[in-house]
């Protein structure tokens, strides 16, 4: 094992995996908490609006 650290590498690995892990946390968000949240809040009509706004925000 004579290889170098490639930084080029780490930094494409590095975002590949981040963009992996917000998207499986949006796919989770969406398909799955958020249907849950609107049915235990349903007396909050806009819960839903006001939570995909600060998600897709952040």
């Amino acid at each position: 094992m004579d290889k170098k650290f490639v930084v080029k590498d780490f930094v494409v690995i590095a975002l590949l995996t981040s963009i992996w892990v917000n998207i499986s946390e949006l796919v989770r968000y969406f398909g799955y908490v958020r249907p849950q949240m609107q049915e235990y809040f349903t007396s909050i009509p806009e819960m839903g609006t006001i939570w995909d706004l600060q998600i897709l925000a952040v």
